[in-house]
């Protein structure tokens, strides 16, 4: 097992596997063979991101299980999930870039909020992606 001495971004409680990932390489998805097979892996990591947070969500309470079920929402949230199916199928991208795109835009978008709390939750849709 690895460790890693790191700073929190944002105060709060975690819990969970933790995973180390970079960024999307941009690697295209090539035919409809292929996007087909994306959308396929972008669902599935969907649905099991679901379960591990309503499983995290069940085993909290307060206010870490409000965390978990907003997580939820943004990522069961029709612009998240029609738009990185867009570029799948579209701009031929593959569901990790698409994520990320995806992702990185909504966050954008909420981080230009008038709205405080819609700011701060520019951080949780950048969380899910």
């Amino acid at each position: 097992m690895r460790e890693f001495d790191l700073k929190a971004a944002q105060g709060g409680i975690a819990a969970g596997r933790a995973f180390v990932l970079g960024r999307g390489s941009g690697e295209k998805a090539v035919g409809t063979k292929d996007a087909e097979t994306e959308l396929s892996r972008f669902q599935d990591a969907v649905d099991d991101l679901e379960q591990e947070l309503s499983a995290a969500a069940a085993g909290s309470g307060g206010d870490g299980a409000a965390i978990y079920e907003a997580e939820r929402m943004l990522l069961r949230d029709e612009r998240f999930l029609g738009e990185t199916r867009r570029l799948i199928r579209e701009e031929g991208v593959s569901a990790a870039e698409a994520v990320r795109r995806t992702g990185d835009a909504l966050a954008e978008e909420l981080a230009g909020s008038d709205n405080s709390y819609i700011r701060q939750r520019s951080e949780d849709e950048k969380g899910i992606a």
